[in-house]
């Protein structure tokens, strides 16, 4: 399992949701009996380390309060039917980060219950979050949390190149590249792998550092196999 975390300026309308979610004629109520529930919830950091975020979109880890992130970073990720159909989620729009992720995503309407790929955005916590029913989805209400995640659906994951021949920038706030072409970079080594939708170089240096690409060619450097669009299948020193 690994992730690809993304550094980014966290989006102004996430820290909007808070003063949306408040209902001030009851919506906490129910915070005090859930707590007893929570408590008999895992509320240990899932396994997943600074070394594991790195290459390709893989499984989702059932909660996202074990992967590192700051206000605004965010990670790609797969979430299977299995994921989807089980876990408590806590908040509306904005979750814990203790929250069943793909349970999660489903509220959010990011994905079905058939599962997909989804983004997973960062935000601080908040004073207090609403439970809601949505999309078949009961969410439950909370009180303070020291971090907050929201999810969307995204396209940046893939299996080949052709993967990413439509693709907009991954994200909370997409964007049309229609100038850029992306390819399907996979950690190195992992050709038959996953992926995520990279922008291939425009320019390359000169320098020969060569390497062998998941094609079986030799390039000059890493980056001359990524402006071809392939993916390492063995680094420097071929």
């Amino acid at each position: 399992m690994s992730f690809t975390i993304v550094r980014t300026t966290l989006p102004s309308l996430l820290l909007a949701f808070a003063p949306a979610c408040v209902d001030h004629d009851g919506a906490f109520a129910s915070a005090e009996s859930d707590a007893l529930a929570r408590e008999g919830e895992a509320r240990a950091p899932a396994l997943v380390t600074d070394q594991l975020l790195l290459g390709g979109c893989e499984v989702c880890p059932d909660k996202a309060n074990g992967v590192t992130g700051g206000p605004g970073d965010w990670f790609s990720c797969w979430c299977t039917a299995e994921a989807t159909a089980g876990g408590t989620v806590w908040g509306t729009d904005l979750y814990t980060d203790d929250s069943s992720l793909c349970r999660a995503a489903v509220h959010a309407g990011a994905i079905g219950p058939d599962g997909g790929v989804v983004t997973v955005t960062f935000a601080p916590g908040l004073g207090q979050y609403v439970g809601s029913l949505r999309h078949g989805v009961q969410s439950q209400a909370w009180g303070g949390w020291s971090r907050s995640i929201s999810i969307a659906a995204d396209t940046s994951c893939c299996v080949d190149n052709s993967d990413c021949d439509d693709l907009v920038s991954p994200g909370p706030s997409p964007k049309s590249y229609d100038d850029i072409p992306y390819y399907c970079h996979k950690p190195e080594g992992a050709c038959a792998g996953t992926g995520t939708c990279h922008p291939r170089p425009d320019a390359c240096t000169q320098e020969y550092d060569p390497v062998l690409g998941c094609d079986g060619q030799e390039y000059g450097n890493a980056c001359e196999a990524a402006a071809a669009g392939v993916s390492l299948l063995a680094g420097g020193g071929v």
